[in-house]
C-alpha cells in the first residue's frame, strides 16, 4: 500500500507540485534516522586523565542517532580511519597532533568530510597550530 502510495504521489499526474514537495521534506528526518553517520572522536583522556570531552561528544553523538566510536589521537598518524569516518572530532585542544596528523586531517577536509578541531587559548597548543596550518594550506589566514 505504502508504495501505491509513493508511486501515485510521485509518478500520478493528478498531483500537485506541492503534494510531491511536502512528501519529500515529510521523509527527510526518516533518511537521517535511518542512515546514522560515524563520527569517530579523538580521545580527550591521554593528557588530562579527568577530561571528559570524548565522553560528551559521545553522548551528543549517540542522542542524534550517529555511530560515536573514540579512538587514540595516534589514529591520525596515518589514513586508515578515513574509510570508517563520516565525521572527524578532535575533542580535546592539548592533545599532541604530529605533523602527520595534520597532514591526514587536511587530506581528510579535502575530500569533502567535515572536522571539528577543539582549539585552547594558549597559541602554542598543537591542536591551535595544526588549525593554522590547515587554513593556511586552504588559502585562508589564521592569527
Amino acid at each position: 500500500m505504502v508504495l501505491f502510495c509513493l508511486k501515485n504521489t510521485f509518478f500520478g499526474r493528478r498531483q500537485s507540485i506541492m503534494k510531491r514537495l511536502q512528501l519529500i521534506l515529510f521523509l527527510i528526518p526518516f533518511h537521517a534516522a535511518v542512515f546514522g553517520l560515524n563520527i569517530t572522536i579523538i580521545e580527550s583522556q591521554y593528557i588530562h586523565t579527568g577530561s571528559v570531552c570524548d565522553s560528551s561528544w559521545r553522548e551528543v553523538v549517540t542522542s542524534m542517532g550517529h555511530t560515536p566510536l573514540i579512538v587514540p589521537y595516534q589514529t591520525l598518524d596515518d589514513s586508515l580511519f578515513f574509510e570508517y569516518t563520516d565525521v572527524l572530532i578532535v575533542s580535546e585542544g592539548p592533545v599532541g597532533i604530529s605533523q602527520a596528523a595534520v597532514v591526514n586531517i587536511l587530506a581528510f577536509i579535502k575530500t569533502g568530510r567535515p572536522v571539528y578541531l577543539q582549539s585552547e587559548y594558549l597559541p602554542n597548543y598543537t591542536t591551535n597550530i595544526a588549525f593554522r596550518n590547515i587554513v593556511s594550506a586552504l588559502g585562508g589566514k589564521f592569527e
